[in-house]
């Protein structure tokens, strides 16, 4: 499997103020990034526990970029499996391909992400604000910040 589109994901900023600059990197193979995630450079440093962790995750958010496979289409699971395979759901939105042979890349297709230490996904409405299926097939835990749908429009206001 390849990873068509990995991206360097390059933080600037200071005291909670952060930009993500995105850096498209040449294809790699799932292998490779591994190889590559696992590396000194970029493995998960040791921790004491999860508060340990997070603190020097915000410490070194600026140093050593981490590389990000994203929105690559297909599944890890055989055509065939139907158990946990986030390909198989039976939802309302597999009709939409079904009846009307209408395909959404990551909204009813599986989308598999590639991360490692430190990757960072941007806090964001999920696509027609849509629920979010994800599933962790093997490596570290991840973390997770969430904002209340109510405080949405503040975080926009933020943001900006």
């Amino acid at each position: 499997m390849v990873i068509p589109a990995p991206i360097m994901q390059v933080v600037t900023g200071q005291s909670g103020l952060f930009t993500q600059y995105n850096i498209q990197k040449k294809s790699m193979t799932v292998s490779e990034y591994r190889k590559l995630a696992n590396s000194k450079k970029y493995c998960t440093p040791r921790h004491k526990d999860f508060d340990d962790l997070e603190r020097k995750y915000w410490k070194n958010l600026t140093f050593v970029s981490p590389i990000y496979g994203a929105d690559v289409s297909g599944s890890i699971y055989d055509e065939d499996v139907h158990e946990w395979n986030i390909g198989h759901l039976n939802t309302l939105l597999d009709m939409v391909e079904q009846e009307c042979g209408i395909v959404i890349e990551g909204v009813n297709t599986p989308y598999l992400y590639f991360g490692m230490w430190k990757t960072t996904f941007a806090w964001h409405t999920e696509d027609m604000d849509l629920y979010s299926i994800n599933y962790l097939h093997f490596g570290q835990p991840k973390s997770w910040y969430a904002v209340p749908p109510e405080h949405g429009k503040r975080l926009e206001r933020l943001a900006q």
